[in-house]
């Protein structure tokens, strides 16, 4: 079994806390930060005190000399060296693979990351907000360690469904506290050879620390299965559903990636097939308050709606297909659906089939 820390990693939660402060205080266009009363009391201390420069001019550089090319992801890959030089090399690597375009400029980046982070820790050393930080922090860790015993018992039969123990046998799991800043995504999962770092934005959600665990073995195989298959790519991209691609982009390996977890977890699991009819049940709004409510807090549906002028309830129920067939039909999730009805059949006469081998054998003929 892998081994699971929860911990806090002080350079991406600073990180973190600065991307707030840049952009309550610089907006972008490409910035959203989602509110929680934390994040509040941040925002209006950062417009009381301003925002120390050196991280400024760190984000800046990153943001705009680059034109978003870095993006928030890979700035917290590098914050996560931050006190952990033994990062670098593994750091090094996923930049050469990921982002080639700054490849020549890692030793750059990565000095002025962990000096902005000191610089930025020091201008906010001994305040207010410090001291509400420190002690959220301390809290949900206690809260993410009560809930390790169910945790455990997830990823062993995920594991054990999979038959994948031998890839994630010597893994180190680092669990932060949750992430009181959101930005952009809900949660992350940062891979420095066999050490493996979740940032997840909500207290207490078990399946989004599930999703990012499963990416431990399930990307590795993707990458490889694509590698091997290259017409497959195109056919992903075209099968997908236009939620995902608008979430991940057109890259065949993360919407496979993020296909096999979601409908694992979110069809498979529970027995739901990625269907219009559970969609309407997933989507079954009791009221008109409770459709507006909904609205406010999940800003992807909020545009998708608008795309297809859908302001309320009524309008909903009555372009439901329509807006089912736009953006959340996924004929790569059915696909992937009967796939692990027909694993989980071989596996009754063949306990010990792998998945992976089983994955290489059956996705590259759709």
């Amino acid at each position: 079994m892998a081994k699971i820390i929860i911990k806090n990693e002080e350079g991406s939660q600073l990180m973190y806390l600065a991307f707030l402060a840049y952009f309550t205080l610089y907006p972008k266009p490409w910035g959203r930060i989602d509110q929680n009363p934390l994040a509040k009391k941040a925002q209006m201390y950062f417009l009381r005190n301003g925002l120390d420069q050196e991280i400024k001019n760190f984000l800046d550089f990153c943001f705009l000399d680059f034109q978003n090319y870095i993006g928030e992801s890979t700035i917290t890959y590098f914050s996560l060296a931050y006190h952990n030089p033994q990062r670098k090399l593994s750091l090094l690597k996923f930049i050469k693979k990921n982002k080639p375009k700054i490849a020549p400029f890692f030793n750059q980046i990565y000095n002025a990351c962990l000096k902005s982070l000191d610089s930025f820790k020091k201008s906010i050393e001994n305040s207010s907000l410090q001291k509400q930080i420190q002690k959220a922090t301390q809290k949900d860790i206690l809260n993410k360690k009560s809930l390790l015993p169910d945790l455990k018992k997830v990823i062993k039969e995920d594991l054990e469904f999979f038959n994948a123990e031998e890839k994630v046998k010597e893994t180190v799991f680092i669990i932060t506290p949750t992430n009181f800043f959101p930005y952009q995504f809900d949660a992350g999962s940062y891979f420095f050879g066999k050490e493996i770092i979740i940032i997840s934005s909500e207290p207490n959600n078990l399946n989004l620390i599930e999703h990012e665990f499963l990416h431990a073995f399930i990307t590795p195989i993707v990458e490889k299965l694509l590698a091997k298959n290259f017409n497959l790519q195109k056919n992903v991209i075209n099968l997908t559903s236009q939620k995902r691609k608008e979430t991940y982009g057109n890259i065949a390996s993360h919407l496979l990636s993020e296909e096999l977890i979601y409908t694992y977890i979110n069809n498979f699991k529970i027995k739901q097939t990625p269907s219009y009819d559970n969609f309407l049940k997933n989507y079954s709004f009791k009221s008109e308050r409770e459709f507006q409510e909904f609205l406010k807090e999940h800003s992807g549906f909020q545009k998708r709606c608008q795309k297809l002028k859908i302001n309320n309830l009524h309008s909903f129920q009555k372009k439901s297909k329509l807006f089912f067939d736009t953006y959340e039909k996924n004929i790569l999730s059915e696909i992937i659906y009967q796939l692990y009805n027909h694993f989980q059949n071989k596996k009754e006469n063949n306990p010990d089939l792998k998945f992976e081998r089983f994955l290489f054998k059956y996705l590259k003929n759709i």
